[in-house]
């Protein structure tokens, strides 16, 4: 596994819990998802202890090959740099890539 998805699979592992969401915008509402391990994946799914829980339907297993990307963007976004369109090309998942980074202290 890769180093930077190494130190998330461990966070989760020894200690899943409910992550909120970072929007950037005053307006919008932070949405909670929970963040496990199950094998050697990072699963995602709906909060299991905030009632204003993502809608995910299924669980979502993050691809752990774009971890280094997703951070690298999340590093810009908190810069005030645009990188929506760079990002959802990316991965379907980086709401919920930011929110571990943001509950990680990235």
């Amino acid at each position: 596994m890769l180093e930077l998805a190494n130190i998330i699979f461990e966070a989760y592992k020894n200690r899943p819990r409910d992550v909120s969401t970072n929007p950037l915008g005053q307006n919008k509402k932070k949405r909670w998802f929970y963040v496990y391990t199950k094998q050697n994946k990072i699963l995602v799914s709906r909060a299991k202890y905030h009632s204003e829980s993502s809608q995910l339907k299924t669980d979502r297993i993050l691809d752990v090959v774009n971890a280094d990307k997703m951070l690298a963007l999340y590093s810009m976004r908190k810069n005030n740099v645009h990188v929506s369109k760079k990002a959802s090309s990316i991965s379907v998942n980086q709401a919920y890539w930011y929110g571990i980074f943001h509950d990680l202290q990235f």
